[in-house]
């Protein structure tokens, strides 16, 4: 319903936030459902730097997408 269309948005945002490798490399994990090996295979990089990358990603997208505390 609405709640998942405005987290949806809200994520969408938070992705662009992101730098363009790290954007690939949750796009290519999450969206395409592809491993790490694979993820690095389309990106350039090895796929310890690819997990790295995603494993980054994702804690700057919880850090984006969370309330701050008042």
């Amino acid at each position: 319903g609405y709640k998942v269309c405005e987290l949806r948005d809200e994520l969408e945002h938070a992705l662009a936030l992101l730098d363009p490798p790290a954007e690939a490399a949750v796009r290519l994990r999450y969206e395409e459902e592809l491993s790490y090996g694979e993820v690095a295979a389309r990106i350039g990089v090895s796929a310890s730097y690819a997990a790295k990358l995603v494993s980054g990603a994702l804690l700057e997208l919880r850090s984006i997408m969370q309330p701050q505390a008042a």
